[in-house]
């Protein structure tokens, strides 16, 4: 198991290293010219129980971004409770968050963590953050009230 987090350290930090990053609001949520999730249903991680790309012309606005749903019912849904389907961490990594960092995300590397959507930039990042959810978890809140203040991400 150290061996795994040394190696998904190291691939972390040559990840970090060689991709660019970019300034973001510090109060934005992750977007890309203004779509959450990448595009991704947030509802469908919930109802379909995988992530479903979403339709450009079903939309609703939440936190001043933009999702995308696949049908009017998974919009409808969203509306009634849009805090319940939104992602932790205002859309980045949860496995960045812990790292104490901004990371943009794969929408097909999530995770369904007491009720609420983690997404994550690869699913090994998924799997050393779910490996110890407790202790990860607790660290990644309590680093959310700093990292949230950055205005770099990694993408």
């Amino acid at each position: 198991m150290l061996q795994i987090r040394r190696l998904a350290l190291v691939f972390l930090a040559l990840f970090l290293f060689s991709v660019p990053s970019f300034a973001i609001d510090p109060n934005a949520v992750n977007n890309v010219e203004d779509i959450a999730l990448k595009g991704f249903d947030p509802v469908a991680y919930f109802v379909d129980k995988r992530p479903r790309k979403g339709d450009p012309e079903i939309t609703s606005r939440h936190q001043g971004v933009v999702y995308e749903f696949v049908d009017k019912d998974h919009k409808d849904i969203f509306d009634k409770d849009p805090a319940k389907y939104v992602p932790i961490f205002a859309g980045f990594c949860a496995f960045g968050v812990w790292e104490g960092l901004k990371i943009d995300i794969d929408p097909h590397a999530y995770a369904i963590n007491e009720g609420k959507l983690a997404v994550f930039f690869s699913e090994e990042a998924r799997d050393i953050y779910q490996g110890d959810l407790a202790n990860k978890s607790r660290e990644a809140q309590a680093k959310w009230p700093e990292v949230r203040k950055l205005s770099k991400v990694i993408r």
